[in-house]
């Protein structure tokens, strides 16, 4: 997410020294401690240790803009009284401060205290606490920033979206404080985002005849529950292994149906998924000039984390964001290419071949991250790896968006719609592949509650009469009045699991939320030649872990052609044999 206003943003945003002349000669080193109230009003004290290393040059004040409003600041320098003048606008504020007589002078050293005061430097986001500390931006020298937050437990469960670790303590049965070191920009979030996810489009059949399509539906995981509020009309719906789902549409020739649905959505920072796919069978091709760069930058790390680290910035740093259409075929040529713009995919691509190249499983994800307020967004692509115990998130177009390189290990902020590989051709990746983007609207929760009351039905429809030894269908209609997609886990036709007849290449089918569904079973048989004979069938349908049957009757009967047909086959048959014996019979006469 980005642009959040921010608690901490105040910290460094436009940070700027003012003196005899900007220099880079003044190292600095900052400690940061936050204390944020029951109230959600803040306090923060920002020390920042200058070492003037400069021959000449004098340093005589800070000038610091924050994107918010903030109540009150005040400032010290060694102890000593500056000059703090507050401008505050509605939705930022600047502060600037003036040692007075009490500059820096070359070759010294000076301890800056400021404190600021902030009534609103936390934010609500679909129903979830947040803000950012962005690094400082200076042209001072400066390392990592020492962080210490206090906050109260009331906020929640909080996700850090950084891949350096830190350290969690319980102050008292009301706060908990957070250390850790800031080398970027970092986004903390509280408690779990609820939001509705809406989406308006159509497609469209150019063909004179009927054609069938595969729209992404919203999939439910441990941390990421879905009930759909409305939805279009469908055939049913399909999954694959790694749980995408999808609605299958048969559309008329040369027309058009709306694809009209909505969604509440609530995410879940406690849990997390660990789905991934198999290997993707990349390889860096160490031939090429880009291949041998990722292959340097591996070994500049030590630890598995600074090697991704390092290849991540270097992606980051040496090329630019190309939004255009993505060409799968065009990801392995990116060894040779010469191009400075790479898309979301292929930098998917470059992450996932160096952790296959470490020995890692990688997984490309795909989905909407969550904006600032209710707005339309169009799908993005990151990909993650698990190292060590802990899940490392690639986000090319989001690290592009907040203009420096970083990895972060929650994805709290994200609607995630699926898991890509490249084994699924059936897979447009919300459009991006092949087609224009789905859209999607992004809204405040209307805290949508589903009835738990209601339960999924099974009927069924077979024919009343069959020809024994023929094939012949049979219908089962699952009724689901529920909020979401229902799964099936198992189907047996008279105790005989036949959950392979509703298979559909890689893809199993399940049945749409709040409609319902009809689905074909085939190629049954009853091989005996039983004449006037009825057999129930039994139908046994195990959905979402809950297990329905329905029996209805067959009457199976003779078919009398295929009777007659036997008979004059055997008739024939046994006139041959017949024959044959008479004849031997006179030869031997």
């Amino acid at each position: 997410m980005k642009n959040l206003l921010t608690i901490t943003a105040i910290l460094f945003l436009g940070l700027i020294c003012q003196s005899q002349r900007v220099s880079a000669d003044v190292v600095a080193e900052y400690n940061l401690n936050v204390n944020i109230n029951s109230d959600l009003s803040s306090q923060m004290n920002l020390t920042v240790d200058l070492h003037n290393t400069s021959d000449t040059s004098l340093v005589s004040g800070y000038s610091i803009d924050l994107p918010y409003q903030v109540t009150a600041a005040d400032a010290t320098l060694n102890s000593n009284a500056v000059s703090v003048i507050l401008d505050s606008k509605p939705n930022s504020s600047n502060i600037k401060i003036d040692f007075l007589t009490n500059v820096i002078k070359p070759g010294s050293n000076a301890s800056l205290n400021l404190t600021v005061f902030s009534l609103n430097s936390i934010k609500e986001v679909f129903k979830m606490k947040e803000f950012t500390l962005p690094y400082p931006s200076s042209n001072y020298n400066y390392s990592a920033i020492n962080v210490s937050i206090v906050y109260p437990v009331t906020l929640g469960s909080i996700s850090y979206a950084s891949e350096f670790k830190y350290d969690l303590q319980r102050v008292d049965d009301n706060f908990t404080k957070i250390i850790f070191q800031q080398t970027g920009p970092i986004q903390f979030l509280w408690g779990a985002p609820e939001f509705n996810a809406v989406f308006n489009s159509a497609i469209t059949n150019r063909k004179d005849s009927d054609n069938h399509f595969l729209y992404s539906l919203i999939p439910e995981y441990s941390d990421q529950i879905v009930n759909y509020t409305q939805i279009f009309a469908s055939d049913y719906a399909l999954v694959d292994k790694l749980n995408n789902t999808f609605a299958f549409l048969t559309v008329s020739a040369n027309e058009s149906i709306e694809l009209n649905s909505q969604a509440n959505i609530k995410l879940n920072s406690s849990k997390n998924i660990i789905e991934h796919a198999d290997n993707y069978g990349w390889n860096i091709d160490l031939d090429s000039v880009l291949g041998q760069q990722i292959y340097s930058n591996i070994n500049q790390g030590t630890e598995t984390l600074s090697k991704f680290k390092s290849v991540n910035d270097f992606i980051i740093t040496s090329f630019s964001l190309n939004a255009d259409k993505i060409d799968l075929q065009s990801l392995s040529s990116i060894w040779q290419s010469n191009n400075k713009d790479i898309n979301s995919l292929q930098y998917c691509y470059l992450i996932v071949s160096t952790a296959e190249y470490l020995g890692y499983k990688g997984k490309i994800e795909y989905g909407y991250a969550l904006p600032v307020s209710s707005q339309s967004v169009n799908p993005s692509i990151w990909c993650s790896v698990q190292v060590d115990g802990r899940t490392l998130v690639f986000d090319f177009e989001s690290q592009k968006i907040n203009g420096h390189p970083q990895i972060v290990t929650s994805t709290i902020n994200k609607l995630r719609m699926g898991i890509w590989h490249p084994d699924q051709s059936y897979n447009t990746i919300l459009g991006l592949v092949s087609e224009e983007p789905t859209v999607a609207t992004i809204t405040d929760s209307n805290s949508y509650i589903p009835d738990s009351q209601l339960e999924l039905q099974l009927k069924t429809e077979f024919p009343s009469n069959v020809y024994s030894g023929e094939f012949y269908s049979g219908k089962i209609i699952i009724v689901n009045p529920t909020s979401n997609i229902a799964h099936f886990n198992d189907l047996k036709i008279n105790n005989e699991s036949v959950l392979s007849n509703i298979a559909v290449g890689q893809l199993y089918k399940a049945a749409m939320p709040l409609q319902q569904t009809s689905i074909n079973i085939d190629y049954l048989r009853e091989t005996d030649f039983i004449l006037n004979l009825s057999r129930d069938i039994t139908v046994e349908v195990n959905i979402e872990d809950k297990v329905l049957s329905n029996s209805t009757t067959v009457r199976f009967e003779p078919d009398f052609k295929l009777i007659i047909l036997f008979i004059v086959i055997l008739i024939i048959t046994v006139s041959i044999f017949v024959y044959l014996i008479v004849k031997l019979i006179r030869r031997k006469v």
